[in-house]
């Protein structure tokens, strides 16, 4: 080998290194990110993995009481996993999993697009990634949305790797989508979108080139109206739609709000949703089939979630690293087309003559324009421990204190299900309109199979409980009762002529009955 071979290799060898490294470090920081509030007071859903997990351990199946939570089992498993080889069954061990592919997300866009597009685009990539905040929120959430979005994001570049002609790629596309759809059905928007972008740069362009194009076009779109006839007659389009559309009764608030994603890209990206029409055209100039594959994909998802009738932040993030990838693209092809104007413009600032300093302004200006965003102030934040949501989350924990000498009353009605078993190790029965829209028939008492207990939704049916069980114990939240739950209640509770007392302190509220008398015809009407 020469020493001209030699000094190549080296180099090469050497820039691997250093990619790697970057690559390593961006992880760590997105790691720094994403480990502050790992302690954290658990949230609702949170429960379901953490207490069926404990209960795999228990009894080798994913029980909670006399239920069993079955939703992405294999997921619940990891969790369950991670507590056995820990010797750890608190919900920081748990969050790990969520850490893990949160911290994963920014080097993995970091390296595909360095690849694609140059250091410039993956840096910035990688650092909206980073400071990308319900980003950061999903990571320290005993949920899988952080793995979805990872498997997402993995699938659809690797389906552009194959395009772009390395076949050995489909395996990982395959998986990955897969793994995707397991967690999330809606997984197959996203897959929707690779499709469109697919006939839009592939299909279309070939057909409009074929001699016999319309032919082509024509015979498409009648396969295409025969396919959706047939599916329309055979009742398929009319279920996807009907859960596509299907919301519990807590979400029907936003079921029709088309403009739900919107406004949250608007309150926390003001600059960068504003923009990003400008953005997606300069990086299109920039790299042109990288650049609308992502703007594809994020439209797609964005639209798709916009029409469907479940909206919360966390069901848009799948989308979020295609919008990331665009605005890397966008500042790269900025950066490279405006560099020399620029730093000629700015020469006479910069007396070392090297453009340094030339090179600093412009970076400081780009940091403020980031900084005036809220989401970046929100990320930030979480580097001191501030919770991330506005509405506060209650620490469910000290309950038995609250209810001291009541926990032996011999029947218990919560608000607050998981909560409850969590703090107090059971109850009998769930007190919760929103809940029962989640369980056909979606009658009063229906079973709930997550743990095995009643759930009832009307103040009516609270009343045969009182009728039938002489004590007993209420618990929620302070919050809840203040709003609605008394006014609704306390009518129920006088009219019972039971005796009633009320425990109130740390924003939980425990109420116990207690008196004479069971009303048989009561008894008979309850499950059990």
């Amino acid at each position: 080998m020469s020493e001209l071979q030699m000094q190549q290799s080296a180099r090469a060898v050497s820039h691997r290194a250093l990619v790697i490294l970057t690559g390593l470090l961006i992880a760590l920081v997105a790691l720094l990110f994403r480990t502050q509030s790992l302690n954290g007071i658990e949230r609702f859903d949170e429960f379901y993995h953490l207490l069926a997990a404990q209960g795999w351990l228990d009894t080798g199946a994913p029980t909670i009481l006399d239920g069993q939570y079955t939703r992405t089992q294999l997921f619940t498993g990891a969790v369950k996993e991670l507590f056995r080889l820990t010797g750890s069954e608190t919900v920081a061990t748990g969050r790990m999993l969520a850490v893990a592919a949160g911290a994963l997300l920014p080097p993995v866009l970091f390296f595909w697009v360095r690849a694609r597009a140059g250091w410039l685009a993956g840096l910035v990539v990688a650092a909206l990634a980073i400071l990308w905040p319900h980003g950061i929120e999903e990571a320290q959430t005993l949920r899988f949305y952080t793995w979805h979005v990872l498997f997402v994001t993995v699938g659809a570049l690797a389906i552009f790797e194959m395009v772009e002609g390395r076949a050995g790629w489909g395996g990982l596309a395959l998986l990955a989508f897969l793994a995707a759809i397991y967690l999330q059905i809606t997984s197959v928007i996203a897959f929707a979108g690779v499709l469109l972008w697919l006939c839009l740069a592939h299909v279309l362009p070939w057909m409009w080139q074929h001699r016999m194009r319309w032919r082509l076009i024509g015979g498409t779109l009648v396969a295409a109206a025969a396919a959706g006839a047939a599916a329309w007659a055979a009742g398929i389009l009319e279920a996807l739609w009907a859960q596509y559309r299907w919301v519990p009764g807590w979400g029907e608030l936003n079921q029709n709000n088309v403009t739900f994603y919107h406004k949250l890209l608007r309150d926390y990206y003001p600059m960068l949703w504003g923009l990003f029409p400008f953005a997606a055209i300069f990086a299109f100039v920039f790299r042109p089939r990288l650049a609308s594959y992502a703007a594809v994909l994020f439209i797609v998802i964005l639209v798709g979630q916009s029409f469907g009738g479940m909206k919360a932040a966390r069901y848009l993030s799948y989308a979020m690293p295609f919008f990331f990838i665009v605005w890397a693209l966008a500042l790269a092809g900025l950066a490279r087309a405006l560099r020399g104007p620029v730093l000629a413009g700015l020469r006479p600032l910069d007396p070392t003559g090297h453009g340094w300093l030339a090179g600093v302004a412009v970076a400081v200006a780009a940091l403020f324009a980031l900084s005036v965003n809220p989401f970046f102030e929100r990320s930030v934040d979480t580097l001191r421990g501030k919770p991330f949501l506005s509405w506060p989350v209650i620490d469910w924990y000290p309950l038995h204190d609250v209810v001291g000498d009541w926990a032996e009353a011999p029947y218990r009605v919560t608000t607050h299900e998981l909560h409850t078993i969590a703090a107090l190790g059971d109850f009998d029965a769930l007190f919760s309109a929103g809940r029962l829209t989640e369980l056909p028939p979606f009658t009063e008492f229906v079973t709930d199979p997550r743990t095995g207990r009643p759930v009832f939704g009307q103040p009516g049916s609270f009343a045969a409980i009182l009728r039938c069980h002489p004590e007993g114990l209420f618990v929620t939240e302070t919050r809840e009762w203040d709003k609605d739950l008394k006014t609704a209640l306390m009518p129920v509770f006088d009219a019972s002529g039971r005796r009633i007392a009320i425990r109130d302190k740390d924003g939980l509220l425990a109420l116990h009955w207690s008196g004479a008398g069971v009303s048989e015809a009561a008894c008979a009407a309850l499950p059990g």
